[in-house]
């Protein structure tokens, strides 16, 4: 969900959502999702499936969001007995999950994503067939799809120069960055933009070994340690952090799953053309021969990065961590465990 302006902002609610009144859930609605923008008639059949206990949200921006969140909460004792529906990506997703973390433990609502955006990662993940959010919200409201709820706990990235936190299902950093930004350039897109781009990588891969250079995917000047064990490397490619098994569609890079203590890590700090010819291997979670010694593709609790590079890759979207003025780039980025959410499955 991207910010587009303050001036911008546009928050449309129905007349009873900041009175004090019987809500069981909240419908969070991302007006620039992929299949609101590309279905012009979803926004009405999701309304058309709400009863009055339903409080709906669309924001244009994610300070509005955010903003008309906070207001909902002090509006009411508690929100501990409401699901919130989030109708968006997995950057949607995202912003409301890091605005529950933000409330009082004994508030916070239970989260579904239902669907919306362009890979919707965490709607596989609870189990729903359709990235369709009228089909399963449908589904879910006439009771043929049952939900179940269960804690879960995202990722934590801290950075010790700006002081601040996110939270996400998946966060990495490095090349991935370089990979996001490329893909931003062209306005995002579907998993067949993807897979262009991708061999636009591997293309570039090519050139530039040739010629001596990197291109635009570059390493990463620092150091990783996982748990107590520092990776022998003082530039890497590529982290991430996951507590979830798949972010795209079929990549699933992790050979290990995720469990109450652990998080999975994959961090790769060898050369980038064995990396360009592992790329297919890699996604499906398959070893490869050229990249393996390279490696670490397992579990931790605790990861501590020594760099100056402030951008992280959140759940599919670029995070900038902010440098203080007249203060050296240099940061420590550590990444644990977060705290539990209560979020539905289908069951």
């Amino acid at each position: 969900m991207k910010e587009l302006t303050r001036s911008l902002l546009s928050i449309i609610l129905k007349t009873v959502l900041l009175r004090r009144y019987v809500m069981d859930q909240i419908i969070v609605m991302n007006p620039f999702a992929r299949h609101l923008r590309t279905d012009k008639t979803l926004r009405s059949r999701l309304i058309a499936l709400m009863h009055r206990k339903t409080a709906v949200i669309e924001a244009q921006t994610v300070s509005g969001l955010i903003d008309t969140l906070e207001q909902l909460a002090k509006s009411h004792t508690s929100l501990s007995n409401v699901t919130v529906y989030v109708v968006g990506g997995d950057g949607t997703f995202n912003q409301v999950l890091n605005w529950t973390l933000s409330q009082p433990s004994e508030k916070r609502p239970h989260l579904m994503p239902i669907g919306g955006g362009q890979f919707n990662f965490m709607c596989k993940f609870v189990g729903l067939k359709s990235t369709d959010p009228s089909k399963n919200l449908a589904e879910i409201f006439s009771g043929r799809t049952h939900l179940e709820a269960r804690p879960w706990r995202p990722v934590c990235a801290m950075d010790s120069l700006s002081g601040k936190k996110r939270y996400g299902a998946v966060v990495g950093n490095g090349a991935l960055c370089d990979f996001l930004e490329w893909y931003e350039e062209g306005g995002k897109g579907d998993v067949v933009d993807v897979l262009k781009l991708t061999a636009s990588v591997i293309a570039d891969f090519g050139k530039n070994i040739v010629q001596g250079k990197h291109g635009r995917l570059k390493p990463i000047s620092g150091s990783v340690t996982m748990d107590d064990a520092r990776l022998p490397c003082t530039e890497y490619i590529s982290l991430m952090a996951a507590s979830v098994p798949e972010f795209m569609p079929s990549c699933r890079p992790f050979w290990e799953q995720a469990d109450a203590k652990t998080f999975t890590v994959y961090a790769y700090w060898g050369h980038m053309a064995a990396l360009a010819a592992s790329v297919p291997m890699i996604w499906k979670g398959w070893k490869s021969p050229f990249t393996d010694s390279r490696t670490f593709n397992g579990k931790a609790e605790m990861i501590r990065i020594e760099t100056q590079d402030p951008r992280m890759l959140i759940d599919g979207d670029l995070h900038i961590w902010p440098t203080p003025k007249g203060k050296s780039p240099k940061r420590t980025i550590t990444i644990v465990y977060g705290p539990e959410v209560q979020l539905l499955r289908a069951v």
